[in-house]
């Protein structure tokens, strides 16, 4: 707020001098045209530039009205543009903006376990709808002003810079950040700017995107936890489709089948649960929830398609295939 004040006030203070100025000429005309005291001049001087009118007092001599007009029309001249340019600062685009730069402050201070989306791009773009979609929140960082603004005129919290800057990873606080997915057009980017998150976060996890297979042990090496290759993805998809038509028509469903959708979620098992101790088979996951179990994650080592004899303990970590209710069941489920 500062600065716009100090602006402002730097934009007015020629016209409250030449107020000033207008009222000691007054003053000093009022008393020596109609020879009265100098405080019976200043209050006839400031209430001619105020143009509230007299009252009990007027001026009685020719030279006294004429000189009354001077200062009427000399202090309306300097008021109206007293006023007017006060009116330009606070529509203009400083104030909006400085203010505009306040609110995402406080919404960035507000920001935990938030992800940070690095590049606004088209994958950037798709990876937004997604977060919304999960309801995670998040902050986009991009160097594109125009992208930038268009996030924040839908109310977006969104910050133009480069994503490879500490200073910059601070600000969107990537000390309190849950994720940090670099989706920079360029591969050195993205190195950069995972090289650059690791430091200030060492416990972040980091998703990060590469246009080519050489870059992914760069990307690795520099602290990405995982490298997605979407041109290897879509190639796949595509393949897939066209060898094994119903396995990519299941996957596009991962998942819409009509009005139903379905999802892949990862739940965990914790102390005290319910679940806790028991197989898959005693849990009966399935007949309770409606929910399929695609795999299980203890000890590190991942059991894909887990038989029924797979026992459950605290920390086990599940990939279930389900709705949305099927999946909200299971959790509370899982929970107890």
């Amino acid at each position: 707020m500062r600065k716009p004040l100090q602006r402002l006030i730097s934009r007015q203070a020629p016209m409250l001098a030449a107020l000033a100025v207008l009222i000691g000429a007054g003053t000093i005309g009022f008393h020596l045209i109609e020879k009265i005291d100098l405080f019976r001049a200043l209050y006839m001087t400031v209430i001619t530039i105020s143009t509230v009118g007299y009252g009990d007092i007027t001026p009685k001599t020719p030279g006294g009205r004429l000189f009354t007009i001077g200062i009427i029309v000399t202090g309306a001249i300097l008021v109206a543009s007293f006023v007017g340019t006060g009116v330009q600062a606070l529509v203009d685009g400083e104030w909006r903006e400085h203010l505009s730069r306040i609110w995402r402050k406080r919404m960035l201070d507000k920001l935990n376990q938030h992800v940070i989306v690095c590049g606004y791009g088209r994958v950037g773009r798709h990876t937004v709808q997604e977060l919304e979609r999960e309801r995670i929140p998040y902050v986009v960082v991009d160097m594109n002003a125009d992208r930038i603004a268009e996030l924040r005129d839908q109310d977006r919290v969104a910050v133009v810079g480069d994503a490879t800057e500490e200073a910059l990873l601070k600000e969107v606080g990537i000390d309190r950040a849950r994720a940090l997915i670099s989706a920079l057009s360029q591969d050195a980017l993205n190195v950069f700017t995972v090289l650059t998150a690791r430091s200030l976060n060492p416990n972040v996890m980091i998703i990060a995107r590469t246009n080519s297979e050489e870059s992914e042990p760069k990307l690795l090496k520099a602290g990405a936890n995982r490298v997605i290759t979407p041109y290897k993805i879509s190639a796949h998809r595509m393949v897939t489709m066209l060898a094994r038509p119903d396995v990519g028509e299941f996957l596009e469903g991962v998942m819409q089948m009509g009005d139903v959708e379905l999802l892949l979620e990862q739940v965990s098992i914790p102390d005290a649960s319910p679940l806790e101790g028991k197989t898959l088979a005693q849990a009966e996951i399935r007949a309770r929830t409606g929910v399929t179990i695609l795999a299980c994650t203890s000890g590190g080592r991942m059991v894909h398609a887990p038989g029924a004899n797979q026992r459950l303990v605290a920390g086990t970590r599940m990939i279930a295939l389900g709705t949305r209710d099927q999946l909200n069941a299971f959790d509370k489920l899982a929970l107890g």
